[in-house]
Order: C-alpha cells, then sequence, then structure tokens
C-alpha cells in the first residue's frame, strides 16, 4: 500500500524530469504522478516528484525560492546559453590570449592597459565580481529563446527551432541572494550560488554577465541545491530509486508472468489502498504466495519511508487546526469555517498572520495566498488547504486533500 505525496529526488545529469516522472510511476504504479519545477536534461539536484492528489499541491509552491550551484565558461557563447545546446562557439584559447596581452577579458576590442601582469588576476576577478554585481533583488530578464515559456499559444523552443523569430516578452523576477564562489582563471570557469524566485533563468543570468564582461558565457554545470522547503542533503538518489524499482518489477513477474494478461484496469485509488491483493485480483491470482506478499510489502513499506507528506511542504501557507470533529466533516464535505472554529498555529508567512501584515513578498502573488492556511483536523490529519473570505468571514476550502479510510 503505497501512500500519497512526495519524493524528493536528487535527478541525475543525462535524464529529462519526464523520465524521472516514469520511474516513479513505474514503481508505485500510480498514474497520477508529476513534478514541482522541471530541471534541464544536463542539470542535477532536486526535483520533487508528486504523488497522487500531492500533484495539486504545485500551484502553492509559487512562494518558494530556489537555490542554484552553477558553472560558466567564459569565453564560450552558444543560441541555447549553455554549452550543451546549438551553435555552441568556443573562444576560450583566443581569450586567454587577450589577458595575456591586455589583462582584460573582452573579446570586442583590446583594453590596451599598462598592467603590472603580477596583478592581472586579481583585476581580472574585480572585473567578473562587478559583472555579477547587478544581479540582486528585482529585475528584470529576457527568458532565453530555447525556454518553455509560452507566447502566443506556443513554446518558445518550438519556435526557435523552427527559426521563426518571435518577440520574447519580459519577466520580473527576484534575485534573494548571488555569491560568486570561485573563479578558475586556468579553465575561464566562474562558480556562483544564487536563491531567486521562480521563473529565473539561470543560463540568461550567465548569457548576461558575458555580455557585460565583453568575451560571451555559457552555462556548463547546473545543481538545484534547495527548492522550498526540499533540500538536496534529504534528496533521495535516482540509483535507490531504480534499485527498489528493480525488485518490483521482478516481484511483478513472479506474481503475473508475461504471458498473462490483466482482466481490466485499476486505478490510483485501488492502487493507493490495496496493494499487492488488488495487483493479485486484477490478474486473476486467487490467493497470492506468502512469501510474494511480504516482498511487496517490504517494497511499500521502503517506498513509503521515502515519501514526504506534502501539507509539510507548503512554507508560505499559515497553519490552522479545527476544533471539533463534527466541524471537519462540515469543511470537508464543502462547509465554511469561522475563525473561532480553529485554532491559529501559525499566520501566511506573506500577507496577514493576524491583524498586521507579516512580511512582503518582492514580486507580485496571489492575493489569496496573503490569507491562506492548513487546515488539520484535532488530530492533526491534514484536511486541506482553505483561504479566508472577506466576504463570508470564513475559512472556505480551495482544495480538500483528505480522504475518508
Amino acid at each position: 500500500m503505497i501512500k500519497e505525496g512526495i519524493i524528493n529526488v536528487n535527478k541525475p545529469a543525462g535524464m529529462s524530469s519526464h523520465d524521472i516522472v516514469n520511474t516513479v510511476r513505474r514503481l508505485t504504479g500510480v498514474k497520477r504522478i508529476g513534478h514541482t519545477g522541471t530541471l534541464d536534461p544536463q542539470a542535477t539536484g532536486v526535483l520533487p516528484v508528486c504523488i497522487g492528489t500531492a500533484s495539486r499541491i504545485t500551484e502553492y509552491l509559487d512562494l518558494d525560492m530556489k537555490t542554484y550551484l552553477c558553472s560558466m565558461y567564459l569565453g564560450v557563447t552558444s543560441e541555447t546559453l549553455d554549452i550543451w545546446g546549438k551553435d555552441v562557439t568556443d573562444r576560450r584559447e583566443e581569450l586567454r590570449t587577450v589577458i595575456e596581452r591586455t589583462g582584460g577579458l573582452s573579446l570586442n576590442g583590446d583594453v590596451d592597459l599598462e598592467i603590472d601582469k603580477s596583478r592581472v588576476n586579481e583585476n581580472l576577478k574585480n572585473q567578473i565580481m562587478d559583472a555579477f554585481a547587478g544581479f540582486k533583488g528585482v529585475i528584470v530578464q529576457i527568458p532565453p529563446k530555447f525556454s518553455a515559456v509560452w507566447v502566443n499559444g506556443r513554446r518558445l523552443y518550438d519556435y526557435a527551432r523552427s527559426g521563426q523569430e518571435v518577440e520574447i516578452p519580459k519577466r520580473t523576477i527576484y534575485i534573494e541572494s548571488l555569491d560568486v564562489i570561485d573563479v578558475n582563471l586556468d579553465d575561464l570557469k566562474v562558480t556562483f550560488r544564487i536563491t531567486c524566485s521562480k521563473g529565473t533563468y539561470i543560463r540568461s543570468i550567465c548569457a548576461d554577465v558575458g555580455e557585460k564582461l565583453g568575451c560571451g558565457a555559457a552555462m556548463c554545470e547546473l545543481t538545484r541545491e534547495k527548492s522550498g522547503a526540499f533540500d538536496i542533503k534529504e534528496a533521495v538518489s535516482y540509483d535507490y530509486l531504480k534499485e527498489l524499482w528493480e525488485r518490483r518489477k521482478i516481484a511483478l513477474e513472479k506474481l503475473a508472468p508475461k504471458n498473462k494478461h490483466p482482466r481490466g484496469r485499476m486505478n490510483d485509488a485501488d492502487i493507493l489502498r490495496g496493494g499487492i491483493r488488488v495487483l493479485a485480483k486484477l490478474y486473476g491470482v486467487e490467493t497470492p504466495d506468502p512469501a510474494l506478499e511480504a516482498e511487496f510489502d517490504e517494497i511499500d513499506t521502503l517506498v513509503n519511508k521515502i515519501i514526504e507528506n506534502p501539507d509539510e511542504k507548503l512554507l508560505a501557507f499559515g497553519k490552522a487546526k479545527v476544533l471539533t470533529d463534527e466541524k471537519v466533516e462540515y469543511f470537508i464535505g464543502g462547509g465554511h469555517i469561522r475563525m473561532d472554529e480553529v485554532e491559529i498555529l501559525k499566520g501566511p508567512m506573506y500577507g496577514y498572520g493576524g491583524e498586521e501584515p507579516t512580511r512582503e513578498f518582492p514580486l507580485p502573488m496571489r492575493e489569496e495566498f496573503k490569507h491562506a492556511y492548513r487546515l488539520y483536523a484535532p488530530d492533526m490529519t491534514f484536511l486541506g488547504v482553505a483561504f479566508y473570505s472577506f466576504k463570508f468571514k470564513k475559512l472556505v476550502a480551495d482544495k480538500v486533500f483528505y480522504r475518508k479510510k
């Protein structure tokens, strides 16, 4: 029996985010699987994968900050703004010659400064730090033309692949912090850590810094270290997921050989509640072998250990406990709850935790999120998300997650 929730996966390079989703789908048998934010195939790190109704929380994570560790090569440019894409131009050898001759980074013309060669590296590092200086706070960014941004009903990469030009709309983003970690002038490689809002394109930052320096730059490594409450330190490796999936596949083959076809289709609710007993019924197996049943149960137990409760990840929302079981039934049935019928455990992070605003989000946000609460039963069972309605002066359910047993 698999529980609903979120698996924090450490995505390896060379796999798409959809590949990870498919692995979790095969592992759990649940069709309704989604992730909370795409990572490019060559990027690594935190990819939260939602199982069952937990996939409904995705829109609630818009206020979460994300932290990336990124490296870029100076003197390299490409249409995709990274080293894995289209029309990559590598002028690093030329750039090294320019540095030796002028002490500068610009490939657009000689700097021709009389500079003490012993201080070249220090001056170059200062140039690089200055180029990064403007990338903090609320800024405007132009997404890459090879990106999944929608314009007039099509993705930008569709236009780019077909050779069509289209005006790319600017977007406002927020950079909470950006720190240059390392400057390796031998490899012309710069590494930085950035914490930013959803929708920030790190590739664009690399390209913009390269343009400021006059030498161009392209991203060469990217790891998402954090996404809201999800941290790479607690992430599950893909190898472990694959190991569990291999065990489940072998168990399935023992339960239902390849020449045996199911007698129907099984929905997610059956899988989540029934485990092997539902699978056995589907394949016409009257009584599963006890050892095989124990194997399925052990696999499910191991999978459940890495599944996290979705409500714990909604950091921006407040927290409130419904005071009576009667009101719990009323709420999950669609009823509105008065504020004196709940105990407020925590106010919303942005907006109104009481009579006074708590703190401001630096970008425009959904007004409802300023007074959004996670609601719990008296025994702290998660019920769903409710927004305070100024019209009704009550908490009104936005999404109910609780399922009766």
